[in-house]
């Protein structure tokens, strides 16, 4: 998944609030904007992605295929949380850590207008 971030335009798509349309090296991803590392069972089956920033490094992963590792790799599956529908980390783990630079985004990741 590492690239460049080339473009980014605001859309509302099936009332998923947040949800923008990024050209990320010639595709467009569908992408929901998180202050954090983020899954919402209400994106399952959706095809988006998730981008959110840790420091100065930016993340983009597919929601429905990292779920998958994540509840494989975590105990999320049976929280509270994830039965109220969404799970989200305040931190990452070392263990969320290891499972992320697939999902860095490189090049300038500055705003496009200032």
């Amino acid at each position: 998944m590492a690239g460049e971030l080339l473009d980014v335009a605001s859309l509302s798509w099936r009332g998923i609030e947040g949800d923008r349309r990024l050209a990320f090296s010639g595709s467009v991803l569908r992408v929901q904007l998180k202050s954090r590392l983020t899954f919402e069972k209400k994106y399952l089956g959706n095809e988006l992605h998730v981008a959110f920033a840790v420091g100065e490094a930016w993340y983009l992963y597919p929601h429905d295929e990292s779920l998958s590792q994540v509840l494989d790799a975590t105990n999320i599956g049976s929280t509270d949380s994830w039965e109220r529908g969404g799970y989200s980390w305040p931190r990452l783990s070392r263990q969320l850590e290891k499972m992320l630079p697939p999902y860095c985004i490189t090049g300038d990741t500055s705003p496009l207008l200032e």
